[in-house]
């Protein structure tokens, strides 16, 4: 178990974390100025500086305050699905796995705007590998990234680890690419976007992929 403690933050420290998320979702992390978040937050100007040092600790404490709660619960699913397949003496399979990442993932993006405008910049960072922040996030990420492989590599021997590496990144992009773009149709045939519906589908599809020789 690799829970981490999320740190505490004073009223005027959420509020600014809440408006500069809201911001680098909509204009991007390196657009939003700190005059922005500071007016947008009707705070002092010094404000950030103050309380977070520069902007990029801010930038590292909106990456925290969603990152430690929804890596907390996907460990605390990871773990319980490993603990399972102890009791059971076999390695845990593909689904169970993969659904102890996803499913919160999911939740967490529909809980309300915040966390949808935070899995925004999340697919920002993904899809920008030379920004310097990336860094950061996949330092947050790599643990149980990890631990994920390692799991996968017990249930599907025959897979290389670079092999379920690379499938799982697959998996990560099309989880956000669903999360942020199921609303809007590809093509004309309706979609169901049934939250549990998309969990189950994203799931069967990554699992399905995950297990080709």
């Amino acid at each position: 178990m690799n829970y981490l403690e999320l740190p505490c933050y004073t009223k005027t420290q959420l509020k600014i974390i809440d408006t500069a998320e809201h911001l680098f979702a909509c204009h991007g992390i390196h657009s939003t100025t700190l005059r922005m978040i500071t007016s947008a937050a009707k705070v002092n100007l010094a404000a950030v500086n103050y309380h977070f040092g520069n902007k990029e600790k801010l930038i590292q404490a909106v990456l925290l305050r969603n990152l430690i709660p929804l890596n907390n619960e996907r460990q605390q699913q990871l773990d319980r699905v490993l603990h399972e397949a102890e009791i059971k003496c076999q390695p845990a399979n593909t689904k169970q796995i993969l659904h102890s990442f996803i499913m919160p993932t999911i939740l967490f993006a529909r809980r309300n705007v915040a966390c949808k405008d935070f899995m925004t910049i999340v697919a920002t960072l993904m899809i920008n590998p030379n920004n310097e922040f990336r860094q950061l996030f996949n330092s947050l990420m790599t643990p149980l990234l990890n631990q994920l492989v390692q799991a996968l590599s017990a249930t599907l021997p025959n897979i290389s680890p670079s092999t379920l590496n690379l499938r799982l990144q697959f998996t990560i992009g099309a989880m956000i690419f669903s999360m942020r773009e199921i609303d809007i149709p590809l093509t004309d045939q309706h979609l169901d976007t049934d939250i549990n519906l998309l969990i189950t589908e994203i799931t069967s599809f990554a699992s399905t992929g995950m297990e080709q020789p």
